[in-house]
């Protein structure tokens, strides 16, 4: 089991300088991030690549040990967001019981594909708390709130679709 591990390292490393360099930036190795139950990456000053690159990992399973990803005030906004959501609703982090973005620039569009995420079924199962305050003096969101702002946010989506189609607003 540790030979593979270290082999999957090795391939890792070779294979994906975005994840050499995410490694750097957040002060880990790459051996390190695959076998790790916790990832608190937080004011790392990590971007909406960088969360792409964990998104790309996570869909590759080698992030299936997490229970926390800490990701508190960095540079994420709904670009970053929107990849690991999906990475997220296709079930491949259904370890996780924490998921922290706060301080980040999480707009509608990001919140709404968290949303999204949580409501796939099966995706995450074991998910207690999001966190998603993006100022000071925000409070934190409950997941029932997150599930409810996706839903909220479909609705006026399609509302507006709706309306533009007859003409009524300008797309």
């Amino acid at each position: 089991r540790a030979l593979r591990e270290r082999l999957q390292a090795a391939a890792l490393q070779a294979e994906n300088r975005g994840v050499r360099s995410l490694c750097a930036k957040a002060g880990s190795t790459c051996a390190a991030l695959l076998v790790a139950t916790r990832l608190v990456w937080g004011q790392r000053s990590l971007s909406d690549a960088d969360a792409a690159v964990l998104a790309s990992l996570a869909r590759r399973k080698q992030l299936e040990r997490l229970t926390y990803l800490g990701l508190r005030q960095n540079r994420i906004s709904d670009g970053g967001v929107c990849a690991l959501a999906a990475a997220l609703r296709g079930g491949s982090m259904r370890r996780l019981k924490v998921l922290d973005l706060s301080g980040n620039r999480v707009g509608a569009e990001g919140r709404r594909a968290l949303g999204n995420a949580l409501e796939a079924p099966g995706a995450l199962p074991s998910l207690i708390s999001l966190s998603l305050n993006n100022a000071a003096g925000e409070r934190r969101l409950t997941l029932e709130e997150a599930k409810v702002l996706a839903q909220q946010s479909a609705h006026a989506q399609r509302h507006k679709r709706l309306l533009s189609a007859k003409g009524l607003v300008p797309q």
